[in-house]
């Protein structure tokens, strides 16, 4: 089947597929409240947290993979990088503060892939943000939070306030320590 898809479609690639993945919930309205129901958001998302989802959320989450096997002529190493991209992606989604760039959603290309202030949001409000690696479907339902750049970019100023206050209490503490 992998082989057939390969050859009569030529636009079946995984990347495609990896897109595709975020669109179910969009196509099924009825989805998205089924799944806000069985799983309310938390405010505050943690890392460790991620692997304790409810089972119908892991296995909407996990069956992409046999469909891709079954559609895609893939080595098994492809597989496992996807695996490992989806744990990373579910990680730091969940980590609770902001690793990428302030310049990251601006980038043409980088601002379709999701990001941990995104995410968490979704938590936070419950009704958008939906998208699991991008927010390409986000953005064309309309379900994208209207404040998503904004709370990013006040992210970012918050933690470089937050990094000069650290860096003076570190230099006040250093004096501090000398002087004594």
């Amino acid at each position: 089947m992998g082989l057939l898809c390969f050859h009569i479609i030529p636009d079946c690639d995984p990347s495609r597929h990896l897109l595709l993945l975020d669109a179910p919930p969009y196509a099924l309205e009825k989805d998205i409240q089924i799944r806000a129901s069985c799983a309310p958001p938390e405010p505050q998302p943690d890392a460790a947290g991620r692997f304790f989802v409810p089972s119908f959320e892991a296995v909407i989450e996990v069956a992409i993979l046999p469909l891709m096997v079954l559609t895609i002529p893939m080595h098994t190493s492809v597989i496992g990088l996807f695996g490992l991209y989806m744990i990373i992606m579910n990680v730091v989604g969940h980590l609770g503060f902001e690793l990428l760039p302030s310049r990251f959603i601006q980038h043409p290309v980088l601002r379709w892939f999701n990001t941990s202030t995104h995410h968490n949001m979704h938590h936070h409000y419950g009704r958008s943000n939906y998208g699991l690696y991008f927010n390409f479907w986000d953005r064309l339902f309309g379900t994208n939070h209207e404040r998503y750049e904004q709370e990013f970019a006040r992210t970012h100023e918050r933690e470089k306030s937050e990094h000069v206050c650290a860096d003076s209490k570190a230099i006040v503490g250093l004096r501090k320590h000398v002087v004594d």
